[in-house]
């Protein structure tokens, strides 16, 4: 039986909104389902976030820890002067990370280019030279930045170019990343298929991510929901940890950061 996303969403949306589980028969007229048989089939579309027992439906997040135990999750983005990971620098960087105890933390930094931002990024990021004049330049920011993703689950979208910015430039300190990769690109083609558009853009409407877009701070949070979304979409109530879901090297970049990408991707 194929599984329909948006619905999916709508599903989840009432559950979170009564705070626990719905019977079948109730979930199914909040969906706009009235046909009969809509009660029974509820539970056979409905992906894996949602657990549907003895008549009820509710969401594993609310039985299962996120994230997993014993797991830490950090989710970074990046933007920079463009997509040329050896000419173009990095301008800001954004990160957060949840521990399994619940602790949230934060890292954010803008860095000076020590050149002109071209107008595709000022448009698309709202950075202007002017904002990151006086900021303090990269080789400042990285060791804080190692410090704060190193020994832990590494959650991205479209990794490959942020790596291709990011680990070189480790390198040149003499830093090395110690982190499981998971790049929730990946998952969403796993969980979502390939015909769907699976930018963050359209991700972070599926799932109601908040916040804005194409600043680094506001694209990682947006990551992290999705993540979560993903995460219970394919391990269910299993608990498995993210890692062990999507962990992989990513050989060559495959994101443009002027977000010219396969139609497909890029919303």
């Amino acid at each position: 039986m194929p599984h329909y996303p948006a619905l999916g969403s709508l599903a989840y949306q009432a559950l979170q909104a009564a705070g626990g589980s719905l019977a079948q028969p109730e979930l199914a007229a909040q969906l706009g389902l009235t046909a009969p048989g809509s009660a029974e089939l509820v539970g056979q579309i409905l992906d894996r976030r949602f657990l549907c027992a003895r008549g009820q439906v509710s969401l594993w997040e609310q039985e299962r820890p996120w994230p997993p135990l014993g797991e830490r999750i950090v989710v970074l983005d990046v933007e920079a002067t463009g997509g040329r990971p050896l000419e173009d620098e990095i301008i800001e960087v954004g990160a957060v990370s949840l521990s399994a105890d619940g602790a949230y933390q934060e890292f954010t930094a803008l860095n000076d280019p020590g050149r002109p931002i071209p107008p595709i990024i000022v448009g698309l990021t709202g950075l202007k030279r002017s904002m990151l004049a006086g900021a303090p330049p990269l080789s400042e920011t990285l060791p804080a930045l190692h410090a704060f993703l190193n020994h832990s689950t590494l959650v991205m979208h479209d990794s490959g170019l942020d790596l291709a910015f990011l680990t070189p430039r480790f390198a040149r300190l003499n830093l090395v990343l110690d982190c499981a990769i998971v790049d929730t690109l990946l998952l969403a083609r796993t969980a979502l298929g390939n015909r769907r558009r699976l930018g963050l853009s359209s991700l972070a409407r599926l799932y109601d991510a908040p916040g804005g877009r194409h600043r680094a701070i506001s694209d990682a949070r947006a990551t992290l929901h999705v993540a979560k979304q993903l995460y219970f979409t394919l391990a269910g109530g299993d608990g498995s940890t993210l890692a062990s879901l999507s962990a992989f090297t990513p050989a060559t970049p495959t994101k443009r950061h002027s977000r010219r990408r396969s139609p497909q991707e890029a919303s």
